[in-house]
């Protein structure tokens, strides 16, 4: 038998079967929350559906510092949703949320833009609390973007270099 730890979306009872429930998505949340080394390890051996599964892969590699492969996987995750017949519109929000978040997280100039799209989408189906969140993400990327930029604009940005560091 192959250990997992006890914060794995299942308890650590087992392994990803085919005989077994697949964990929900709330489930797999809650345990990256907790700890997402485990949550990761279980969440590759799962069969749960390609977006959901991308979409949590993002958020545990993100709270593991692997931002580049966070990345990634938030835009497979809204890539693979988006190619779904008839669209999984949830789960499109979904993806686009995450990587609206981590557009911001990384620095990327048009997380703001990437917030816009997440909160038209969000609006069009109806969805107001992730419309609602998508404006905070996008206030955040404005903020953190101009905020940082009018920064290295300020003669003592320039200054910082030769000061002794602490």
């Amino acid at each position: 038998m192959n250990p997992v730890h006890p914060s794995a979306p299942d308890g650590g009872r087992s392994g990803a079967s085919v005989d077994q429930p697949v964990p929900s998505v709330d489930r797999f949340r809650q345990a990256i929350l907790v700890n997402a080394g485990p949550a990761l390890r279980e969440l590759q051996r799962s069969a749960m559906p390609g977006a959901d599964r991308l979409i949590l892969l993002a958020e545990a590699l993100l709270r593991l510092g692997r931002d580049d492969a966070a990345v990634a996987a938030g835009i497979r995750a809204a890539a693979v949703a988006e190619q779904q017949q008839p669209v999984p519109v949830d789960r499109l929000l979904s993806a686009s949320t995450v990587r609206a978040d981590l557009a911001i997280w990384v620095g990327d100039p048009g997380a703001a833009q990437t917030c816009r799209g997440v909160e038209r989408l969000a609006a069009s189906i109806g969805d107001q609390p992730r419309r609602f969140l998508a404006i905070a993400l996008r206030a955040v990327a404005l903020y953190q973007h101009s905020s940082c930029r009018a920064g290295t604009d300020r003669p003592a940005y320039h200054l910082l270099p030769a000061t002794p560091r602490g």
